[in-house]
This record gives C-alpha cells, structure tokens and sequence, in this order.
C-alpha cells in the first residue's frame, strides 16, 4: 500500500512538471511562485516544491514546516528533503513515512529543469490528485487565451481519461495548446468580441476585437483588472447605455448565481445598447456567457462573447418604420391607425379624455392626379402632409389612409361638452385655412381645396372605430354640400348615406337592365315666328335623363351616380336612347340634341376620346351634338377645359355654356373658349315680371350678341315668359311649355 501511495505521488509530481513547463519556458518567475503557493494551500500533504533550471539554479522553492504552517517561497538554501544531491530520479526513502519525487520540466524533448515534491505519508494525496490537476490546469489557461464551450469539456474529459496514463500528458498538453491557438484565431477571425470573467475577483481579460469594438484603450483594460470586490460586475458601465444598466446587471447575476453543468454546457443570453467609449456612437450587442470553470456547480469563469448586432436593429427598425409609416409622406400608416383606433377606445370607455376623429380627403385629387401624371400628384401629397403636420399637436395622431384621404385623432381633457366643441370647431377653421392655400409644384399651380369630416364623441363612450365610421359619413356630407368645408357629424345622418348608397345601386342595376329613359325637351325659335302661336319653330331638343321608378329628383340622381362612380355609365345609357331619338326623325328634319356632361366627368383625362368614339360606336353624327358644361368645370380648370373643348369642336361637337349666370364666369373666359351659345338660367327667366328682372336679362342678351353668341332662356312655364324674353330680343327659349307632350317634371 506505502508503495502504491509513492507512485501517486511521483505522478502527482509528473503532472505538475508538466503543468510548470510553459512558466519555465517563459521564464515567468512570478507565476511559478504563484502556482507552487497555490499547489501547496490547496494540498496539506505536500511540505515542498523546488522547480530548478536545466543547470540546477533554483528558480523558485515553496515551502512550510508542518500541515498547519502556512506556505511560502523562499529564495535561500534549498530544504535537505527537497535536496537533489543523491536522490534518485524517481522514488527516493528518507523516512518510511514520508515520500519524496522528482520529475523533469520538458518541452519537444529539450529539458527546460527539474521538479522535486516532498509529501508526507498520506492517503489524502490520492484523493487530491485530482484537484491538483484541476488547479494546474486552470492555472495553465491563466496564461494563454482560456478555451471555450465543448473545447473545455473535452480537455478535462481528456485529462480524466488519461490521468493513469502520464506518458500521453504531454501530448495532450500540445493538442491543448494547439486548440487553445485555433480557438483564439477562430474568435480573431471573426466580429465577434469576447471577454473572460472571473467571476470571485470580478477581473475581467477583453478580446483585441471586443476593445476594438467598445473603443477601449489598453490603459482602461488595465485598470479593468484592478477593481476591488467592493466594484464588482460594475466597470461595464462606462459602455453599457445607461437605460440597460439595470438589464445588463440582472443578466450577469443571472450567470453567476446559475447551476451549471459542465456536460450540458447551456447558455445565457441578452442584449444591450452600448456607447463606444471614444466616439460616443450607439450599437447593440447580443451578449452570449459560457460557464467555462465550476466550483461546486457555481460558475467561476465565464466566456462572455459580444456579437455586433447593430446593422441587424437598425435593419429591424427600417422594417418596423415600413410597417408602420407611409413612404411618400412619412406620416403613420393604416396599420399604426388601426392600432392607435384600439388604444384610443379603451382610453374612452374608461372615461380618460373627449375624443375627436378628423377624416380630410382633398377635393378633385384624381383630376390633378390624371392629368398632370402621378409624380405631381405624389408632390402635391406631400407638400398636403407637410401642412399637415403644422396643424396638430405633438400629442394628436396623424395618419395618411391611402391615395388622398387622411386622418387625424386628437383627445380633449374631460370637460364642458360645449368647450369641447368649441375646440373641435376651431381645429375644423385651422385645417381649412392652412390646407386650402394654393399649391406651387413644379409642373403646375394647384388650387385643390379639401373636405373634412368630423365626428366628437358622444356621453355614451362609442369606440373610436364607430367615430371613424360617423366621421366619413360626415366627410360625405362636406363634399355633398359643396366641399372646401368642414361638416360635423350629426344625429341620422347615417341613415341618409345608405339611403345613398342603396339609391346608387339600384341606378346602377336599372341603368345596366335599360329601365332607365329620356326625355327630349324641345328648343324653340321666338323670333320670326307667331309669338302667340303655341307651335314655335322647334330647332333642337335638351336630352333629360329620367328614371320614374325610382321617384328620386333627377339632380340627386345625378349625384348618386357621380359620387358612387357610374357617371361615365349613366351618360352612355342616354347616347344609346338618343342614337334610338334620331333614327325616329325624317331624314331631310334632323334637329340637334344637346347633353349634359358633369364638370367631373368633362375633366377626366381621356373624356374627348372616350366621347367621340362612344358616338362613333352609334352612328350619330358630331355635328348634331351639343354639349352642355357648367361654369364649374371651368373655374376647377380651365386649361383642361379649354383643352377638351377644343378637341371635340375639331370633331363637329358645339359647346353651350349652361346655368349662365350662376357662377362667376369673366367676360375674358368667354372670350377664350369656343362657346356657340349662353343658357340664361331659369332663376332669372322666374323673375321677368320684375323691373330689375328683366333690366338684367335685357344685358346678358345684348352681351351675348356681342360675342356672337345666341342665347337661350330655360325654365319657360308661361306665355308670359315667352313674350317678355322675346320682347327684350331673346332668340330661343326652352321649358315646360314648350314640351310637346305636355309633360312637366321629375325635378
């Protein structure tokens, strides 16, 4: 048994000489010391340790007196059982119960010096084998770059495997050595930063790309392993942000405090926002600690490995923008708005503030769109956001929905319903006045107005998604009375929108099944014939759109077909009811037929094309047409509308300027386009009994005259009427009384 106990001993020598023999090749004095120190505190039974170069120079002795002495390094007369005269290289007795070793400090076969132990009789040393193996090689990765993950694993696996067999130590010290280089230049050759901890002294060894990577001096480096208990886990903050201190701290107590297992070799991860240490730049790093030494399954050393993740947050964060943002505008999207829609309802049910809903949509953006091409459109948009933004507080959220419609929610402190109001109200005059401004883009001059409605809350709490729903219905009602407004939402108003829209599909549905008619309203000659005469001369026809069925007045008619977009629909059906009206007149007795074409319609991009060809597809004649515009289309553009008119008068087509009198058309304009006639309008054919009355009319005839124009009086009920326009010099005259079968209205 005594000699078995002297040959784990002699081993236990073998393998610290092994161990020493990077420190002697390096002539590390220092840390020699250190490991004989530690060698001796940890392993009672050992009394000495000498290491001597490859001449016998003592380099360093560690020793102590007795068990309980404490170990120190001397540097006199090495002690006589420790001594190397006489003493055989491998088992020498100087007392039968004391053991005394000696093993050579060798590197490649070229002996560096000489290791002797001296123990005394004990069976604890085999028992401490191990752990003296444990702190040699801990004390060994102190040295060089420290291994990590499974590399650790499988050194000590193989050190457990191959403690019994010393004479392949050495080669497995090489390969170590070697993984130990490949794993360093593999973490060199990558972005990655990495640091190792040691976890009871918070000393800290950083990577070349980790102090690259934080903008750490070495000056700084050095200091970092000089902090005291006291700091532990603490110099990490002057480059951790410090809104993650707290997260980064709860993370390193999470790795220190873990049981760990070394076979399983789990992770523990994080990530933080650091401030390089010089430049100040932010970046973000996925942080990622492997247990790589454990005390009594506690971790003692962790490999703390920082990847770069800026360019991926910065890319996450490009995406989120995207997801949430309008590209053109800049402004949030339909997305953030749906989720803002389900924030703001659970603040107003809970009674925390008013809340208002804004929806603005700009008036006749698809005619600026169309015709001067979609990148003014896209100028104009933005240039519409920008202004905007200048209209709402830091606290009110703005949307752009899509194409031209916008949104903004703004909440008002809980307070007197009418001062909410009040508020709402002075926003609705805010938003006008900025937003209809004219417009400079580079291709044109817009004068595009906009239309805003406008729903508050009510003392019941609706959701904001019901405000949204009444908003748009209030919107309607702005276009519906004229745009370039505001409208506020009111009580049943909802009612009459679906009323609309149930009226625009059932148009839809009898225009499509041709139930839909005409009424041709004749135009007739007052002078040179019998002003009493109840036949005048009929020269041409007004085509009326008329749908009985419906019991609807014809102008909401119209506008159910303008705002539900089958305008283009209904116009087609009245051409296929007057290509039936002229085949039914005698050949040598063709009277023209004028047609009402709505401003929208008349300044769609492709209208001259698509009309021209619609009467060619009929085989009606140009010339026995006439179109009949507001002044509305040209106040909305008179570029475009001098345009159209132009193409279609090359065609045949003759032009009638309708309503005269009701908007605001200059003698200029009238002038520029090619107009054959004025309409007088009825308002003023009603009033011919009046002085005043008839004085005006007498004017416009004489102006008319002036520019080559003949004019017609609409709205003719009365003899009365007749005589007094023909009286004052009106050549034509159309209404009621003129219908040959003595039909009135469906207004």
């Amino acid at each position: 048994m005594q000699k078995k106990q002297k040959i784990d001993f002699q081993n236990v020598i073998n393998r610290i000489a092994i161990q020493l023999e990077n420190p002697v090749l390096l002539k590390d004095y220092a840390n020699i010391d250190n490991n004989l120190i530690n060698l001796l505190r940890e392993n009672p039974s050992i009394t000495c340790l000498v290491v001597t170069d490859n001449k016998g120079k003592s380099l360093s002795i560690a020793t102590r007196t007795s068990r309980d002495q404490k170990p120190e390094v001397i540097y006199n007369r090495v002690p006589a059982e420790c001594s190397l005269e006489d003493m055989p290289t491998d088992v020498a007795d100087i007392k039968k119960e004391n053991f005394t070793g000696r093993a050579l400090i060798s590197n490649r076969d070229i002996q560096l010096g000489t290791l002797t132990g001296h123990s005394l009789g004990s069976g604890d040393d085999r028992k401490n084998l191990r752990n003296i193996e444990l702190v040699l090689f801990s004390a060994f990765g102190t040295i060089f770059i420290p291994t990590f993950g499974a590399l650790a694993l499988t050194s000590r696996n193989q050190l457990k495997r191959e403690k019994e067999k010393l004479s392949k130590i050495s080669s497995l010290i090489d390969d170590l050595e070697e993984a130990q280089l490949r794993t360093r230049s593999a973490f060199e050759g990558t972005n990655d930063g990495w640091w190792e901890w040691e976890i009871s002294n918070d000393r800290s060894i950083l990577s070349l790309k980790m102090r690259m990577l934080l903008e750490i001096s070495a000056s700084t480096t050095a200091l970092m392993q000089q902090h005291q208990p006291s700091e532990a886990n603490e110099w990490w903050k002057q480059f951790i942000a410090p809104e993650d201190h707290r997260r980064f701290r709860k993370f390193l107590n999470n790795v220190s405090n873990q049981t760990c297992n070394l076979e399983t070799n789990s992770t523990i991860g994080t990530e933080i926002k650091a401030v390089k240490t010089r430049s100040k730049k932010e970046c973000f790093l996925k942080i990622e600690a492997v247990v790589t030494e454990a005390i009594n399954q506690k971790p003692s050393v962790v490999a703390l490995v920082a990847n770069d993740i800026t360019r991926e947050k910065e890319q996450q964060k490009s995406i989120q923008h995207l997801a949430f943002h309008d590209t053109l505008t800049g402004l949030m999207n339909r997305s953030a708005f749906e989720e803002e829609i389900s924030r703001s309802t659970k603040g107003l049910l809970r009674k925390e503030y008013r809340l208002a809903v804004f929806m603005i949509d700009v008036d006749n953006f698809k005619f600026l769109n169309d015709s001067h091409g979609h990148t003014t459109g896209d100028q104009f948009l933005i240039e519409f956001a920008n202004r905007l933004k200048s209209c709402v507080r830091p606290t009110d959220f703005l949307a752009r929905l899509g194409g031209d419609e916008f949104v903004i929610i703004t909440r008002f402190p809980m307070e007197d319903s009418s001062l909410v109001m009040e508020r709402v109200k002075a926003m609705g005059e805010k938003l006008l006045l900025r937003l209809t401004h004219p417009y400079q883009l580079e291709a044109c001059r817009s004068n595009n107005t906009c239309s805003i409605g406008i729903c508050l809350d009510s003392p019941n709490s609706e959701s904001a998604s019901t405000l949204l729903d009444k908003a748009d219905i209030a919107l309607y009602k702005a276009k519906e009375i004229g745009r370039n407004r505001y409208f506020i939402y009111e009580k049943g108003m909802a009612s009459a929108i679906m009323s609309k829209a149930n009226t625009s599909e059932k148009l839809r549905d009898m225009i499509e099944t041709g139930e839909t008619g005409l009424l041709l309203q004749p135009i007739v000659e007052l002078s040179g014939g019998n002003a009493l005469s109840h036949h005048p001369t009929v020269v041409g026809h007004e085509a009326l759109f008329r749908c009985p069925a419906l019991k609807k007045p014809i102008p909401y008619l119209i506008e159910c077909a303008e705002e539900s977009g089958i305008i283009g629909l209904l116009t087609t059906s009245i051409l296929d009811n007057i290509k039936s009206k002229i085949k039914e007149q005698s050949p040598g007795n063709k009277t023209y037929i004028s047609i009402n074409i709505s401003p929208l319609q008349f300044l769609e991009p492709n209208f001259p094309d698509t009309f021209t060809r619609n009467l060619e597809d009929r085989s009606i004649n140009p010339g026995l047409i006439r179109i009949e515009i507001t002044e509305t289309a040209l106040l909305q553009d008179l570029q475009t509308t001098k345009t159209h008119m132009s193409k279609l008068k090359d065609h045949g087509v003759s032009f009638y300027l309708d309503d005269f009198g009701t908007g605001y058309s200059s003698i200029e304009l009238l002038r520029k386009l090619p107009f054959s006639c004025l309409k007088l309008d009825r308002s003023y054919t009603k009033n011919l009994n009046k002085e005043s009355g008839s004085e005006l009319v007498k004017s416009i005839i004489d102006m008319s005259k002036a520019f080559n124009m003949f004019l017609i009086g609409e709205g003719v009920e009365t003899f009365e009427q007749k005589r007094i326009l023909e009286s004052l010099g009106c050549e034509y005259a159309q209404g009621y009384l003129f219908n040959a079968d003595g039909s009135c209205r469906q207004n």
